[in-house]
């Protein structure tokens, strides 16, 4: 098992009620049904580096669980505060696009293939493109050592989606917060969520534009 700290028993929601009880509120109380078919992705932190995903479907008034797999998140567990903490983001976010080195697999969110030319800016060297999807032809002149070559991550990025974390791109709270492909099942993330590449293609083909993801 990776060194981490040890998320088991934490508490959510600004300590007001456990994990268990955020979870119920979540995806376990009714709903009206006019909301058939909405999904909505869970992301369980259930200890060290460990989580469950599973992706959630409303019918007739309920969420139904329709997909779960095991998932890792980062080297010290849930909670993240800065960039570079190695931990995972706690909140709700609404998903963002797909991408992958591998070509589209029957993804439902727009998915973008990885080239040579794309980054993911992970500094303030390009302005206000922090935490985005940014193109070396675009500024060919522009410095780009600190930022996130995708190309160069075959394995863990043959697919991957933006979880949505940070939009708004504000400096040092964090960046490139995906769901992507694992490198095994007991290796930590640098914050990330990661699952296998058979789950991986699995959301992809379920998952929606739309979506809304909560990591808790």
């Amino acid at each position: 098992m990776a060194e981490s700290e040890g998320a088991e028993g934490y508490m959510t929601n600004n300590n007001i009620c456990t994990q268990d009880e955020y979870e119920q509120i979540l995806f376990g109380q009714p709903i009206s049904v006019e909301r058939n078919g909405e999904i909505r992705l869970g992301i369980k932190c259930t200890h060290d580096i460990y989580a469950e995903l599973t992706i959630y479907e409303a019918r007739d008034g309920a969420y139904v669980p329709i997909f779960t797999c095991p998932a890792v998140i980062g080297k010290n567990g849930p909670g993240k505060h800065a960039e570079g903490d190695t931990k995972t983001p706690l909140g709700t976010w609404v998903i963002g696009e797909a991408y992958g080195i591998n070509e589209d697999p029957g993804s439902l969110l727009p998915y973008t293939q990885v080239t040579e030319d794309m980054y993911w800016c992970a500094t303030g060297n390009h302005g206000t493109k922090y935490n985005q999807l940014i193109f070396r032809s675009e500024e060919p002149d522009e410095d780009y050592s600190e930022d996130e070559h995708l190309i160069d991550y075959p394995g863990v990025y043959d697919y991957f989606i933006d979880l949505g974390y940070n939009r708004g791109c504000a400096p040092y709270a964090g960046n490139a917060i995906f769901l992507h492909v694992w490198r095994n099942p007991d290796h930590y993330t640098g914050g990330c969520v990661a699952v296998s590449e058979e789950s991986m293609i699995q959301i992809l083909r379920l998952l929606p534009p739309g979506t809304v993801v909560t990591i808790y």
